[in-house]
């Protein structure tokens, strides 16, 4: 065998592994190294409605406009305690079920979101709450709701009061 017909089938069956093995990748020296996995492709999406309360004990017992979507909940039994409600911040996300989604928030916590499973009318998630600078998370928890339906989080004490968190996701089309 003459060295340019060895060249030539070196060079096909290099080529042929390539195309059958796309994750190899050839160097600029020749030498042929596994490509990183692609991240799978997300099966289900959604939008999430994230927004961050400053509840206090001091007030009139009112719950402002911007929060009348949740006053419901404010109003129920488990949060009698407080007087006074005050939106900090609303931020959406969209999330998958492919990777978690982080979003920082203005009362110094982050948010991690992950759609774990959509079936029919609700939604599965997980969540995951973590103060700033924190060692540990808050909340590192799966849950199930109603698609559209709130999950209200009680977190730390801020300014004199606390910080609620409310998540409300939907399906994305």
């Amino acid at each position: 065998m003459t060295q340019s017909s060895l060249v030539q089938r070196l060079v096909l069956g290099l080529s042929l592994a390539f195309v059958a093995s796309p994750a190899a990748v050839a160097a600029a020296d020749g030498t042929v190294h596994a490509a990183p996995a692609a991240k799978p492709a997300p099966k289900n999406q959604a939008t999430c409605r994230v927004m961050s309360i400053l509840a206090k004990k001091e007030g009139d017992g009112s719950v402002p406009k911007n929060l009348a979507a949740l006053e419901a909940q404010l109003r129920s039994d488990q949060f009698a305690a407080f007087k006074s409600f005050r939106l900090i911040e609303e931020k959406a996300m969209r999330v998958n079920d492919a990777a978690d989604t982080s979003l920082a928030m203005k009362m110094g916590y982050e948010v991690r979101l992950r759609l774990l499973a959509a079936p029919a009318r609700r939604l599965k998630l997980h969540l995951g709450l973590t103060s700033k600078g924190a060692a540990k998370p808050l909340l590192d928890a799966d849950y199930s709701v109603a698609e559209g339906g709130v999950l209200l989080v009680v977190a730390g004490q801020r300014d004199g009061g606390r910080a609620l968190f409310a998540f409300q996701c939907r399906r994305a089309d």
